[in-house]
């Protein structure tokens, strides 16, 4: 699968190398990409490893998907990276989402 070869490139090559990485998944359907199997995983590895200045535009759009992205299958573990790895801000707009929808977050199988 490609995604072990994005995986591999983002955690072993310096982070401006991979900006073409983030640069696609903004030009698409950030949420829907982030709950696919695979695209999850290439999510989760950008956070870990490229510069926060490369990825806030990315964590933006994440944290403002939060919500959906929190009760998905796929879509929990990248809000989960978001918490670890995102700035202040984007930890603090998760936080208020789990907030006010804990109820229904906590009833959902994959909830984070």
């Amino acid at each position: 699968h490609a995604n072990h070869v994005l995986q591999k490139c983002i955690v072993s090559t310096r982070p401006q190398a991979t900006q073409f990485v983030v640069d696609e998944f903004l030009a698409g359907p950030v949420g829907a990409l982030a709950r696919h199997k695979y695209a999850c995983r290439i999510f989760q590895r950008l956070m870990e490893h490229s510069q926060r200045r490369q990825t806030t535009k990315l964590m933006d759009v994440l944290a403002g998907e939060a919500l959906g992205l929190s009760r998905h299958n796929y879509g929990n573990y990248v809000v989960q990276s978001l918490i670890e790895h995102g700035a202040d801000c984007h930890r603090h707009r998760v936080a208020e989402v789990v907030r006010c929808e804990i109820r229904g977050i906590v009833t959902e199988p994959h909830g984070c």
